[in-house]
């Protein structure tokens, strides 16, 4: 996942994305661009408790649609896919510091306990049992992941190749993965199931619930009939299963276009979030199309991030 760096105006508000939080020992079977250390996630939170101005997302969109700028140093937490560990570590410490975030959920996911499809792949290369790697389709391709550099190149290959896909299309990849590589452990860990996600609503009521499509589906890329079907399954789900209307949506792999944003409002959705060059979110701003930024790291560059008057990123990566 890279960073460019460019100036950024001295207003507006930052959107973070986080994924999990998870122990150590769970970590292992997670892709490391979806992780952050849970001690790391703490010190984040005390920072921003401190030092910053921290807002629900319904809060953001009613000084958007208010025409309201909002100053540097605001910040909405976000969170994508229902990792357990949201539930777990993540929302109390947030509770303890009184912090709001939002979750964005893949209902589909959630109704078959479905972990990320980029966690299954993880784990299959780094517990295979075998190098030996063959694609057919689109066009064949052959990799060697003993040699030095190939296991990186083919995880890519296969990442990119499967951000496109379909659901059915990753279970098929997926599974000639695992029958080829022979790894000796499958992904233990499973998401949030619905039972959960109310016991989180009724603890945590500072968290809200969003939607993420229903099968992390690349919505721009399957044209705007299978889109459509997608944002009316997620709602109907989590109507059925909350009681609710999802009002807040996460584009997965933050991409979108105007047809999607047509859509979405069309759908009752008060924002959508995605990625930009300027991450600075002000009155001007499209509330179907809110950049935000993956939590780095480095204190120093969070610090700097959420402050809102120096620098801006554009984020090359997926959600």
């Amino acid at each position: 996942m890279g960073y460019a760096l460019s100036t950024l105006s001295a207003s507006g508000a930052l959107i973070l994305m986080y994924h999990s939080i998870a122990s150590a020992e769970d970590a292992a079977f997670i892709d490391p661009r979806n992780h952050l250390d849970p001690d790391l996630f703490e010190t984040q939170i005390s920072f921003l408790a401190r030092s910053r101005r921290i807002i629900s997302i319904d809060e953001l969109t009613a000084a958007i649609a208010a025409d309201e700028n909002l100053p540097p140093g605001t910040v909405v937490i976000s969170f994508d896919d229902g990792y357990r560990d949201n539930l777990e570590i993540a929302a109390p410490i947030l509770q303890k510091h009184g912090l709001p975030a939002v979750l964005y959920l893949p209902t589909a996911m959630i109704d078959d306990g479905e972990n990320p499809w980029v966690d299954e792949l993880y784990t299959a290369f780094r517990t295979r049992g075998k190098d030996r790697l063959e694609v057919l389709k689109p066009t064949p391709h052959r990799f060697d992941l003993s040699q030095k550099g190939e296991d990186r190149r083919a995880y890519l290959f296969l990442a990119n190749l499967l951000l496109g896909a379909t659901r059915e299309r990753r279970r098929e990849v997926l599974d000639e993965v695992h029958a080829q590589l022979a790894p000796r452990s499958k992904c233990p860990l499973r998401p949030l199931n619905w039972d959960e996600l109310r016991e989180m609503r009724e603890r945590f009521p500072s968290f809200t619930l969003g939607l993420h499509s229903d099968t992390h589906l690349d919505l721009t890329a399957h044209g705007l009939d299978v889109a459509r079907d997608e944002i009316r399954r997620c709602k109907a789900t989590f109507r059925r299963e909350l009681g609710q209307d999802g009002v807040h949506f996460a584009y997965p792999y933050n991409r979108n276009n105007p047809q999607l944003w047509d859509l979405l409002r069309a759908e009752g959705i008060k924002s959508a979030v995605s990625s930009g060059n300027d991450c600075a979110i002000n009155c001007d701003s499209n509330p179907m199309s809110l950049p935000r930024v993956a939590s780095p790291e480095s204190m120093t560059l969070f610090r700097l991030w959420t402050q809102g008057s120096t620098i801006a990123l554009s984020l090359a990566g997926s959600s």
